[in-house]
């Protein structure tokens, strides 16, 4: 009987090792941060709930006016006079997982381009699962009920009225563009069924397989520019402008959110997309951030996890 139950409890003690490991993972993508008090830049509105003017103004409020290239001149004005520094950010895991989106949706647009309607529902319906259903689906999850709010909050919040309605600009259209590439990923979905029905005509199968690789192209090009913006503008003002301790806890809670067993996939779907880079800043960061153990795990999560779900996408 003692033995018996060594043997039934070795699977379990292995399983609860495996996930802790994980937690534990999944807690240093964001840095041993801790929760900082509350950084107010407006410390008329915490003394007075009724406080307006033109520098404290409710940053969920505060929306853009002016021209995109304006904008962006007014925060590309903003960081050439500061200390911007990439080892003040610290949220990275969003960063990757945008990057992981725009690596899947391009072999998506190749699986599409090299297929016909003939025998292809499988491979493809795989493929649009796991890069639109899973991926891109995770990522705006996170962002929609997170991270753009929580981003848009701490930037519009500068004294700086001319600086807050640009960053106010910026976050609309992050946000248009999020509900394009999200439509994109809707009308891939369909198109992906209509592949599938055996029932419809050969040329209507032929035109999805056509839609899905020109949707998935443009999918690619617009998580692509969403990606620059976020990088050359939004990354390095919230390095500047949220304490990096709060940065952390933030990043806490997205991974939380996220959940374990999903972050599995989610980052190595994250580790492939930075070595593909061939960023070597990248690379340096990824491993600055992930502990040895997890990054010891990544392979066998790749093996076991990632692959049987992704080897569709591979050329």
């Amino acid at each position: 009987m003692q033995t018996g139950n060594m043997m039934t409890s070795n699977p379990i003690r292995r399983l609860t090792v495996s996930l802790l490991l994980f937690y534990i993972a999944t807690l240093a993508i964001a840095g041993q941060g801790q929760s900082v008090p509350h950084h107010n830049v407006c410390p008329a509105a915490a003394a007075n709930d009724d406080a307006t003017s033109s520098s404290c103004q409710d940053p969920l409020l505060v929306r853009g006016g002016g021209s995109a290239s304006d904008d962006e001149s007014k925060i590309s004005d903003f960081l050439s006079q500061k200390d911007v520094r990439m080892e003040k950010f610290h949220v990275h895991g969003w960063r990757w997982h945008t990057m992981s989106l725009v690596r899947d949706a391009g072999r998506l647009k190749m699986l599409a381009q090299r297929s016909s309607a003939k025998d292809d529902c499988p491979p493809i319906k795989q493929a649009v699962d796991y890069v639109v259903g899973f991926n891109m689906k995770g990522l705006h999850k996170i962002e929609a009920d997170l991270f753009f709010p929580w981003m848009r909050k701490k930037l519009t919040a500068v004294d700086q009225t001319d600086l807050a309605q640009a960053f106010g600009s910026v976050m609309d259209q992050l946000e248009n563009d999020r509900k394009k590439v999200a439509k994109l990923g809707e009308s891939i979905q369909r198109q992906v069924s209509l592949l599938c029905d055996e029932s419809k005509a050969p040329v209507l199968r032929t035109d999805a397989v056509i839609g899905i690789a020109r949707d998935a192209e443009e999918l690619e090009t617009v998580a692509r520019t969403m990606m620059e913006t976020e990088n050359s503008l939004l990354v390095p003002s919230v390095a500047q402008v949220v304490p990096e301790g709060e940065q952390k806890s933030f990043n806490n809670k997205v991974l939380r959110n996220l959940g374990i067993l999903d972050s599995r996939l989610h980052l190595v779907g994250m580790h492939e997309a930075v070595w593909e880079s061939n960023i070597t800043e990248e690379k340096e960061m990824f491993k600055k951030a992930i502990p040895s153990i997890p990054q010891r795990l990544i392979p066998r999560w790749k093996r076991n996890l990632y692959i049987p779900r992704t080897n569709v996408l591979d050329v």
